[in-house]
Order: structure tokens, then C-alpha cells, then sequence
């Protein structure tokens, strides 16, 4: 633990109305900065959002003398992907987030980042209090609840369609073209879900999903619960190495720089449009939860989503393509990739990707 951390602990925070289980780090640098980190646990289901519940967290803390007035507020989310804010609560009460490098919030506050953004529930420390306060909360919430008729036969019917990793495997090895790959992704969209949703019960997936006027993703996924996620996937066939030799510099090669422009291109699009394109994704959102089809539409078990439509939307960007030849220096091409470009790309070759799904 940094030095410059004066407190680490689970705080609950509850109202009339709901409960919120988060964990608080309250930290101090050099020059006297204080901030606080509030961490969601997660479990929605029987607790609040941290981002449902950060005003009332920030002010039981300055109640209980924890925490000043003047303190920063970080809201952090664990997991893959996990987003981390700057939160900005007014004098009155308006609330605004804004995206954080986690990087340069670990030299600020002088903490070490492998450390700081460990999963919560891997310290022992913390993994019998959590348990603890949530059954307090619901005694009944570790045995399996009954789900209704409609969601166990949308379960079966997505198991029953499941493409199987075998047969990907096999167009991968084969080195098939982006239209076979997506071809075969267009019959099972579930699992694409299991990649990138953040539940597998909650989300809607599509294919060729307009973005404006600059074109289709080949793929979108929407998920996640207060905010909705929206994940657009970029795809690229098996076809070729990741990495190709350039004046005797290996670089990416020109399908997935194509991809990186195609993105960009979105993401431009999307800010230059930002209120406009959030509407619209709730639109498309309701719009399938009732029941109508669009764009290759394909539901979860839960068959709607759990979100705020007057919430800002998380926007993730992916890119799947290629084949990977030396695992080690590749890795670390992509993880550079990962860390300088913009918007935030995450980078994938398609024996990474086959590697990380969980299916047999």
C-alpha cells in the first residue's frame, strides 16, 4: 500500500429507498491534494450504483468527518474495461463525470497501478465484510433465484443456436477472409456478448450497425446497468499477421491501421454528435425491448436492459483481426496500441480473442 493512502475501507451508504455498498480510498499527495475513491462492488440487483448513489456517499462521508468538503471524488468501476471519473457535484447538487487517465491519477497521488486497480474482491481483507453486509441486505441473495417462463426459454433457445468454439477455431486456423468470420459471428451474436457484455443475462447485439453518416460497425453491443455501455466492434478477417515488417520495422499491418481510421471516424462523428446519437441508442434500445427487430437485432435472457436513458453512455471501441505470430512481442505491440491511442481502442488478433472465450 502507498504511503500516501490514509484509509481503505468498505462503506455502505443507505436511504429510505436503497442501499450502496462501495469500497473508499482516501488518499493524499505531496502537495496536499485529497481525493477519494469510491469503488462499486457491483450487485446491483440488491444494491444502488455507485453512480446512482455518489451525492449520498459523498456527504455521509463529510457527515461521519472521513472526508472534506473540498476533497476530489473518483468513481471506479472493477472488471474488464472498467471505466474511472473525475466527479464534480455542485453547490446545487448538479452532478457531471468526466473521463480519467488512470495512469496519470496513479502519479498524482503517487500510487502504484497494478496495486490500486486489483480487483477488490481478491483481498481478503475485504471478501468476508462484503459477503457479510450483502446478506444482511438480502439473506437470500447466495441461493439461486426461480427465473420466470420467458427468460428460461430465451436461455434454452440461445444454447440451443450456441456456435461452437471448435467450428471459429476452424475458419481461424484456415485463415478466412473478414466476410466468412463474419458470416459465421452473424449466426450466434451471443458470443460476442460473452466477450464484451457486462452481464450475461443483460444485453442486445447487432450487426452492421449504422454510425451516422460515416458508415456501418460491423458489430455493437449495449449492456451494463444505470449506464448503458455501448461496445462498436470493428472486424477484420483471419487472413493475415498482425504484425508486418516495414524498412525493417515491424508495425500493424495496413487491415487494422484501415480499422484504427474506421473508428476514429465513428468516434469523431459520435462527439460531434453527442446528444443526438445518445438519444438515439435509447431509441433503438426501447425499440427492440418491445419486440421489434432492427439491424440484426439478438436480446439476452433478460430481454431488456437496466439503464438511465437520461444518463451519459459509456462508449467502448474494439478491433478483432489477424493472426498473431510472436505472442510475447505482439502483446506488447498491443498493449502500446491499447495505451496511447484515441478514443481508447482495445486490440485483438483472432487467436487472442478464440484464447479468452470461455465456450467449449
Amino acid at each position: 500500500m502507498c504511503r500516501m493512502q490514509l484509509s481503505d475501507f468498505i462503506f455502505q451508504s443507505s436511504d429510505n429507498i436503497s442501499n450502496t455498498i462501495c469500497r473508499v480510498r482516501i488518499l493524499v499527495n505531496r502537495a496536499l491534494a485529497v481525493c477519494a475513491v469510491l469503488t462499486d462492488m457491483g450487485d446491483h440487483i440488491i444494491t444502488a450504483s455507485v453512480t446512482n448513489s455518489v451525492e449520498r456517499i459523498q456527504s455521509a462521508l463529510i457527515s461521519d468527518g472521513l472526508l472534506s468538503e473540498h476533497a476530489e471524488i473518483y468513481e471506479h468501476y472493477e472488471g474488464k474495461y472498467a471505466a474511472f471519473d473525475l466527479v464534480t457535484i455542485s453547490a446545487s447538487h448538479q452532478t457531471q463525470w468526466k473521463k480519467c487517465s488512470k495512469r496519470e491519477f496513479c502519479e498524482k497521488y503517487e500510487v502504484e497501478y497494478e496495486d490500486f486497480f486489483k480487483r477488490s474482491e481478491e483481498d481478503m481483507r475485504f471478501r468476508q465484510k462484503l459477503i457479510s453486509l450483502r446478506r444482511k441486505i438480502d439473506p437470500f441473495m447466495y441461493v439461486p433465484a426461480a427465473s420466470d417462463s420467458e427468460k428460461i426459454k430465451r436461455k434454452f433457445e440461445i444454447e440451443e443456436n450456441q456456435i461452437k468454439k471448435s467450428d471459429l477455431k476452424e475458419l481461424v486456423e484456415n485463415g478466412s477472409s473478414e466476410q466468412a468470420m463474419a458470416s459465421m459471428l452473424k449466426k450466434d451474436l451471443s458470443i460476442l456478448a460473452e466477450q464484451y457484455a457486462y452481464s450475461n443475462e443483460e444485453y442486445i447485439c447487432f450487426s452492421e450497425f449504422p454510425i451516422g453518416d460515416v458508415g456501418k460497425a460491423d458489430f455493437a453491443i449495449f449492456s451494463g446497468r444505470s449506464r448503458m455501455c455501448v461496445t462498436l466492434i470493428e472486424m477484420k478477417g483471419a487472413d493475415f499477421p498482425l504484425l508486418v515488417n516495414r524498412s525493417g520495422y515491424k508495425s500493424f499491418a495496413a487491415r487494422i491501421e484501415s480499422a484504427q481510421m474506421q473508428v476514429i471516424e465513428k468516434n469523431g462523428y459520435i462527439y460531434r454528435n453527442y446528444d443526438q446519437f445518445r438519444r438515439q441508442m435509447h431509441a433503438i434500445r426501447k425499440k427492440v425491448e418491445k419486440g421489434k427487430r432492427c439491424y440484426n437485432s439478438f436480446v439476452g435472457p433478460n430481454q431488456c436492459l437496466h439503464v438511465d436513458p437520461e444518463k451519459d453512455i459509456h462508449l467502448r471501441y474494439i478491433i478483432i483481426g489477424g493472426r498473431t505470430v510472436e505472442d510475447v512481442e505482439e502483446s506488447g505491440k498491443r498493449h502500446d496500441f491499447e495505451n496511447i491511442t484515441h478514443p481508447p481502442i482495445h486490440l485483438e488478433t483472432w487467436d487472442s480473442w478464440l484464447a479468452k472465450l470461455s465456450r467449449e
